[in-house]
């Protein structure tokens, strides 16, 4: 990192902010925009006798933060105060006593919504989206949204009756990112992960199951190894020992990782933490959404100046079709209920008293079936609807691992993207070249022999009854990533005028 977003929140910066507007710091992860809020924005509330309410998303978050910065709480309720600063989960506000909380937002001048791209994100389970969304439309106070995934905060901008006004981009290449494996067969993966272990990196690796835990703690026994998992978890008692709370308290506390390896569910993908005391291996071994994987790469943070990188190796997989299908038949469930927002909004109205009682939207009998109207709303809709998409085109992808490599190349457009798949390609070339070569030349039966090798990786399933010629062998060099080019040309001989291949280092 080389910028951070407290330089540039001065008073003069903090002044023209305005309840006009929905404001939207879409900075890159790990640029300091939590840190901005309570060490530069607090402060100026305070001198200016104003009032600063903090929304986080993930228990593990709310903890640092309250370590962090208000030790000395006072809690009432699910509110945690200290001075003019006080801190809630988003959860408790749209929880059972939502009026009371919506009464409560309207005390504050400022409004700071943390890693608000989850409002969207996680809005096909956590279904408050859409009454959250109807509640800030009530305030009169300053609202400042928080993201280094922000397209997803734009998509809000329909639901919001302010206009979005961004008042930083992520700069894609402020981080650290140096290599980026991407590997379609498990075994490399766990040979990988072990090699960067043993040259003494430290590892991070996000599971989509806490049933993984097991075979990943097995997998390193040689080394000091713990799991991060949510209390709420109905699994957490099995797998979170004394080592594994000792090692989640030490982040909470200093954000330090004391163990080689930790392995984690979502549990940890926003918000938290990590300062790198050494160089980091970032592992995924899922299926998730973009913001996930780059939200849970950015963890891991580095201090300007300090020396370390950080690597990722992704294990390519594709979603499986009975999972497309669940999120279908949710999507279809909606559908039944109505098609059109306005119809949406004409259910709402007609149970407006229920909704005043209560402030939620309950059950209601809409003339097919009994629903939860909190569960069918717009938002929770478009959002499966582009999660299907994104899984279809994953699954349906020719070659998944070509997906993954430009997704993560417009996610970090400087690191190194390599494909494992093009390994033993690699190692083709590599033995061609002498000691200090730079380029060389086949001719003839070389060219052949050199097709042959190409054909026995079997990179052509459709055409295996045929040598890759010129042409296929130039595109496969380029998809592949490789520091390798292969041109052309025609020479006289003896009256002949043969094709020779020169293949050049870049």
């Amino acid at each position: 990192m080389t910028k951070y977003i407290s330089e540039e929140f001065t008073d003069e910066y903090l002044d023209k902010l305005t309840h006009e507007y929905f404001y939207l710091i879409g900075a890159e992860c790990g640029s300091g925009k939590t840190t901005a809020i309570f060490e530069k924005l607090v402060p100026y509330a305070e001198k200016n006798n104003k009032k600063v309410l903090f929304l986080c998303n993930r228990i593990f978050l709310k903890d640092q933060l309250l370590e962090k910065y208000l030790k000395n709480y006072d809690k009432e309720n699910s509110l945690y105060r200290f001075g003019n600063l006080t801190l809630i989960m988003y959860q408790s506000i749209l929880g059972f006593y939502k009026k009371y909380y919506q009464v409560i937002m309207e005390e504050y001048d400022y409004i700071i919504i943390d890693e608000a791209h989850l409002i969207y994100d996680a809005s096909d389970y956590d279904y408050g989206a859409y009454i959250f969304c109807h509640y800030l439309n009530e305030q009169h106070n300053v609202l400042i949204s928080l993201s280094g995934t922000p397209n997803s905060v734009l998509r809000l901008g329909k639901y919001i009756n302010r206009e979005i006004n961004i008042l930083r981009e992520v700069d894609r290449n402020n981080n650290n990112m140096r290599n980026i494996f991407l590997v379609d067969n498990k075994e490399e993966f766990l040979d990988l992960r072990m090699k960067y272990l043993n040259n003494n990196y430290q590892l991070l690796q996000l599971i989509s199951r806490t049933s993984q835990i097991d075979g990943f703690k097995k997998d390193f026994d040689a080394y000091e190894v713990a799991c991060a998992v949510s209390k709420h978890n109905k699994e957490a008692k099995r797998y979170m020992g004394a080592i594994d709370e000792q090692v989640k308290d030490q982040i909470v506390s200093n954000g330090k990782l004391v163990c080689d390896a930790l392995v984690t569910t979502k549990f940890l993908d926003v918000g938290v933490s990590i300062e790198a005391e050494r160089n980091f291996v970032i592992c995924y071994e899922c299926v998730e959404l973009p913001n996930t994987i780059e939200q849970f790469a950015s963890r891991v943070r580095i201090a300007k100046n300090l020396p370390f990188h950080v690597d990722i190796i992704f294990y390519v997989k594709r979603p499986y079709k009975t999972h497309i299908d669940d999120l279908k038949e949710k999507l279809e469930d909606i559908e039944l209920v109505y098609t059109h927002e306005e119809d949406y909004a004409k259910i709402i109205e007609s149970n407006e008293k229920y909704i005043e009682l209560f402030g939620g939207f309950g059950e209601f009998e809409t003339g097919m079936k009994t629903v939860k109207l909190e569960k069918i709303n717009p938002i929770t809709k478009a959002f499966l609807k582009e999660k299907i998409e994104y899984y279809e085109q994953i699954h349906d992808a020719e070659e998944a691992i070509e997906y993954f490599a430009n997704m993560f190349s417009n996610m970090y457009p400087n690191a190194k993207i390599i494909k494992q798949k093009y390994k033993e390609l690699k190692n083709i070339l590599e033995n061609l070249f002498k000691e200090g070569q730079e380029k060389i030349e086949l001719y003839g039966s070389q060219q052949t022999e050199f097709r042959e090798e190409i054909h026995s990786l079997k990179y052509y399933p459709k055409h295996q009854k045929y040598l890759p010629g010129l042409k296929k062998i130039k595109e496969l060099l380029i998809k592949s990533n490789l520091e390798y080019s292969l041109t052309s040309f025609q020479i006289k001989i003896n009256g002949e005028r043969p094709t020779v291949w020169e293949i050049s280092k870049k």
